[in-house]
């Protein structure tokens, strides 16, 4: 699984892109990084946008294709991913 998150806007507006492969990961990180995505995946509210807040934008890339979704605010489900894969 690949997964690309970028992270934009804020108060600078800057943007920071995160991108990893899990099959180079150890298997517990691969799988703490899957279960992220999985409820990333299950998320019904991507929130809305607001004055000097973050913008997600995640591209997943599996066996089943390739799926993008945008998330809006902090906290949000693309938070913990984004730590996630830019602390690797």
């Amino acid at each position: 699984m690949i997964v690309s998150i970028t992270r934009s806007g804020g108060i600078a507006g800057n943007t920071t892109t995160a991108t990893v492969d899990t099959d180079s990961l150890d298997p517990d990180r691969a799988k703490s990084i899957k279960s992220i995505v999985s409820d990333a995946r299950a998320a019904s509210d991507h929130g809305t946008m607001m004055p000097d807040g973050f913008q997600y934008d995640v591209t997943v890339t599996d066996d089943e294709g390739s799926k993008s979704m945008r998330f809006h605010g902090d906290p949000c489900p693309a938070t913990e991913l984004f730590a996630e894969i830019r602390n690797l």
